[in-house]
C-alpha cells in the first residue's frame, strides 16, 4: 500500500518516489531529468506562463466504486489513459502510479510550437546581448526549437536599451513574459518596482507607473533571474562575455552578513558581481549595494607606494623601511582596523602591535567590542517567530537577513515586530507585521521592563513600562500575548548609543533567560551590529579587548603574553585630540573622512601615519606613508560573519600595477621587526595562526577543505 504521505510515478521510465503535492518540475530534478523551463524558478511560487515545460502524462484507470486500478485482462497491468492534452510539469500534481513522458515526439512537437511562438516577436539581439551565453531561450532554442522561423508579420516596435533606474537597462522587446522578475520583487523583496501592461501579444514589462526606479534595495536580482537579456546591469553592459570572466568565490564586505559572491575578472578588472549560492546566508540573492558598489576597485586607486613631501611613487623598500621608522620610534603608537579586512591581516597588525612593538593599541572601527557577539545564525532567526527587532534596522543594515526574514513573513512562517524611535526605519516599520513606536534613548528600558513582563505579568508594571518607553499598554499586551504564545521568539537589538550598551547586553541576556523557561527550542538574540569581519577579527586577537584566539583580556593569559600591557587604552580619537600619540596606522577604511577640523588638525601634528588602503580619500591625504593594497577582488581573503561562519575569498585578478596584498604588507612590516619568517602568503599566514593558537586549527584547516567553517 503507498504511504499517505509519499506517491509514486514513473518519468521517463524511472520511477520516483516523492511527497504528495510536489509538482512534476522538482519531481524529475530529483531524478536528475531535465525539463526545460522559462517561467519555472526553485524561489518563487508557480505560475505556468511560459509553457515550454511541456510533457506527456497518462494516469491510471480506476474503479469509480471501489479507487482501485483497472488490470488489463490479458497483460494483468494496469491501465492507463493518456491526458489529453499536453501538460505543463511546473504546475501538475504528481499523483500515485502516473506517468510522465518527457521526450516523445508529440512533446518535442509542442516545445517547438512554443518556442516558435515566443521567437514570433524576440528580436535576433544574440551577438550583441549580454546574456549571451548565459540566456536560456538561446539554450532552449538549440537544444529543443524549430529548425527554421516561419512566422514572417512584422515584430511589435517596443522600447530598446532604456535605462529605468536602479542600475537596470530595459530591454522590453526582449521580455518573453515570464513573470520571474515581479514574482520575486513581491514575494521576496515587498519592493514592485516592475509591472506588466497590457494583455496578450502586447503584454510589456514597465516601471511601476512608468517612472523611473528611485530606490531600490534588491531589483538587481532581477537581472539574474532573468531568462533572456531584457533586464541588463548598466555596469556589466558590453563589458565582457561571460566566458571571457574568471569566476571565483567571493565574499561580499559590505556588511555583517557577508553574502557568498562570484566575482568576475576580466582583465584586470573587476566586471562583475553576482551572488553564489549558499542557503545559510543569501540563498541566492544579494543587496543591491553588493551588486554594484564596487566602482572603487577600478577607480581613484593608489597603485604605488607613496611618501609624503617626495610627490612621487617609491618603491617598496623604501616605503615599507620609512613606516617601519615611524613606528618604531615611539611608544605612542596606535593602530586603527577597518572591520573589512580579512582574518589574515588583522592577525598580522596584532602581532605587529603586541609582539612587534609591544603595545595593545588595537582599534576597530566598530561598535562589536562594545556590543558583543550574537547569539544565533541566519537560519536560527528565520525559523523563529516571532523576530522582536528593538532599534535594530537591518533592512538597511543587514539587507540580506530582511529578505530572507521577510520571504518566511510573506510564506505566513514567521512575523517580524519593530519598535524604535518615530522617525527611525519608516520602511521596515511598514513592512513589518507590527510595529511600535519607541521614546528616543529607551531601547534598555523597553528591554528590562519585557524581562519583568515576561517574568510576571502585572498592570502596575505594564502601565510603568509604557509610561517610561512611550509604548500604548495595550499594544505591550498584545505582544507578550504573542511571546507567551511563540515556541521560539528572537530578540534583535541594533545600533545604540556607546554608553548603553553595556546594560544592553545585560537585559538582553535576561530576557532571553525568561523567554527560554518552559521551552524547549534554544532562544536566540543579542545585539547585532558591527562590519564584515568584526568577529573574525577578534577571533584573531585583533582589538585591545581581545587577545589572539578570540579571548577576552579578562580572562587568564599565557606565558608568552605575561608581559602584554593589557590595560585598555584610550579611545583612539580622543587620545589624538589630547596630543597623547605620536604616530598612527591606519589599516583599510577612511576613518578621517567627515572628521572635525579639530580631529584633521591633530592628525597633522603626529610625527607619522601610514595608511595601508586602495584608494586615495580623507585619510591617504594626511599619510605620510601611504602602502598601496589590493582590493578585496585582488587577495585572498577569510572573512567571519556575524553568526560565527567564516568563508574563502579567492582572488578572480591579479592586484593592479605596484599595489600588494594587504596581509603582505602587514607580514613584512612584521618581518622588519623580527616577527615573521619566511615566505608572507595567505596559506602561510592561516598556518601560522593554526599553529600557534590550539582553538584556531580545526578551523583554518577546514577552509583549506571546504572553502566554508563555522568559527567557534
Amino acid at each position: 500500500m503507498p504511504s499517505n504521505n509519499m506517491v509514486t510515478l514513473t518519468i521517463d521510465g524511472q520511477e520516483v518516489k516523492v511527497p504528495k503535492g510536489t509538482k512534476v518540475m522538482p519531481a524529475a530534478d530529483s531524478v536528475d531529468i531535465y525539463i526545460p523551463r522559462f517561467c519555472y524558478h526553485g524561489s518563487l511560487s508557480v505560475l505556468g506562463a511560459c509553457r515550454i515545460c511541456l510533457v506527456q502524462v497518462f494516469t491510471p484507470v480506476t474503479d469509480r466504486n471501489t479507487g482501485e486500478p483497472v488490470m488489463d485482462e490479458q497483460t494483468g497491468e494496469p491501465q492507463y489513459r493518456e491526458m489529453p492534452t499536453l501538460q505543463t510539469a511546473c504546475t501538475l500534481d504528481c499523483s500515485e502510479g502516473m506517468r510522465v513522458v518527457t521526450d516523445s515526439e508529440k512533446v518535442i512537437k509542442g516545445r517547438e510550437n512554443v518556442i516558435e511562438f515566443i521567437l514570433a516577436n524576440h528580436p535576433l539581439d544574440c551577438p550583441i546581448c549580454d546574456k549571451g551565453g548565459e540566456c536560456e531561450l538561446q539554450e532552449m532554442t538549440m537544444i529543443c526549437g524549430p529548425p527554421r522561423q516561419l512566422f514572417t508579420e512584422p515584430r511589435l516596435d517596443q522600447d530598446k536599451a532604456r535605462r529605468i533606474g536602479a542600475s537596470i537597462v530595459l530591454d522590453q522587446e526582449r521580455c518573453i513574459v515570464c513573470f520571474r522578475c515581479t514574482r520575486f520583487l513581491d514575494e521576496w523583496a515587498s519592493e514592485q518596482v516592475f509591472e506588466f501592461h497590457e494583455r496578450g501579444g502586447h503584454d510589456v514589462i514597465e516601471p511601476a507607473l512608468g517612472e523611473p526606479i528611485e530606490k531600490a534595495r534588491f531589483a538587481g536580482n532581477t537581472i539574474d533571474i532573468c531568462p533572456v537579456g531584457a533586464l541588463t546591469s548598466e555596469y556589466f553592459r558590453f563589458s565582457a562575455r561571460p566566458w571571457e570572466l574568471a569566476d571565483t568565490p567571493g565574499v561580499c564586505p559590505h556588511c555583517a552578513v557577508g553574502c557568498s559572491l562570484t566575482l568576475g575578472g576580466r582583465l584586470g578588472t573587476l566586471a562583475r558581481v553576482e551572488p553564489r549560492s549558499n542557503y545559510y546566508i543569501n540563498d541566492i540573492w544579494i543587496c543591491d549595494k553588493g551588486r554594484y558598489d564596487y566602482e572603487w576597485v577600478q577607480e581613484d586607486r593608489i597603485v604605488a607606494p607613496e611618501i609624503a613631501g617626495e610627490n612621487r611613487a617609491v618603491d617598496w623598500p623604501v616605503a615599507l623601511d620609512e613606516a617601519v621608522k615611524v613606528l618604531s620610534g615611539s611608544d605612542r603608537v596606535a593602530a586603527v582596523v577597518d572591520p573589512a579586512v580579512s582574518c589574515e591581516t588583522g592577525y598580522l597588525t596584532q602581532a605587529l602591535m603586541r609582539d612587534g612593538l609591544g603595545l595593545n593599541a588595537l582599534h576597530v572601527e566598530d561598535e562589536f567590542d562594545l556590543a558583543g557577539p550574537f547569539s544565533g545564525t541566519v537560519m536560527d532567526l528565520m525559523y523563529s517567530d516571532p523576530v522582536l527587532l528593538i532599534s535594530a534596522n537591518i533592512l538597511d543594515d543587514q539587507p540580506i537577513l530582511w529578505l530572507r526574514l521577510n520571504r518566511r513573513h510573506q510564506e505566513g512562517k514567521t512575523n517580524m515586530i519593530t519598535i524604535g524611535p518615530a522617525d527611525w526605519a519608516p520602511d521596515q516599520k511598514r513592512l513589518a507585521t507590527d510595529a511600535a513606536d519607541l521614546t528616543a534613548g529607551r531601547e534598555v528600558a523597553l528591554v528590562q521592563g519585557l524581562c519583568e513582563l515576561v517574568r510576571e505579568r502585572n498592570d502596575e508594571t505594564m502601565d510603568r513600562i509604557a509610561a517610561d518607553t512611550g509604548i500604548a499598554a495595550d499594544w505591550l499586551g498584545s505582544l507578550l500575548d504573542r511571546l507567551a504564545d511563540a515556541k521560539r521568539p528572537a530578540v534583535v537589538v541594533g545600533r545604540l548609543p556607546e554608553d548603553q550598551y553595556g546594560p544592553a547586553r545585560e537585559a538582553v541576556a535576561k530576557l532571553i533567560d525568561a523567554l527560554q523557561e518552559d521551552r524547549k527550542m534554544p532562544i536566540r538574540g543579542g545585539i547585532l551590529v558591527g562590519g564584515t569581519n568584526s568577529r573574525g577579527l577578534r577571533l584573531v586577537g585583533c582589538s585591545a579587548s581581545a587577545l589572539p584566539g578570540g579571548r577576552s583580556t579578562d580572562e587568564p593569559v599565557t606565558e608568552d603574553e605575561r608581559d602584554l600591557d593589557r590595560s585598555q587604552p584610550k579611545p583612539w580619537r580622543e587620545a589624538l585630540l589630547a596630543s597623547e600619540l605620536e604616530a598612527l596606522l591606519v589599516v583599510g577604511g577612511d576613518p578621517f573622512a567627515d572628521a572635525s577640523p579639530e580631529l584633521i588638525e591633530a592628525a597633522r601634528g603626529l610625527s607619522g601615519l601610514i595608511y595601508v588602503g586602495t584608494n586615495h580619500n580623507a585619510t591617504a591625504e594626511l599619510a605620510t606613508v601611504t602602502l598601496a593594497a589590493a582590493s578585496f577582488a585582488e587577495e585572498s581573503l577569510t572573512y567571519v560573519n556575524f553568526e560565527g561562519r567564516l568563508q574563502q575569498s579567492v582572488p578572480t585578478n591579479d592586484p593592479i600595477e605596484r599595489t600588494r596584498p594587504t596581509f603582505e604588507i602587514l607580514g613584512r612590516l612584521c618581518a622588519a621587526l623580527g616577527q615573521w619568517q619566511g615566505e608572507i602568503t595567505a596559506d602561510a599566514v592561516r598556518t601560522e595562526m593554526g599553529r600557534r593558537f590550539e582553538g584556531l586549527r580545526p578551523w583554518m584547516e577546514s577552509i583549506g577543505e571546504q572553502g566554508e567553517a563555522v568559527a567557534s
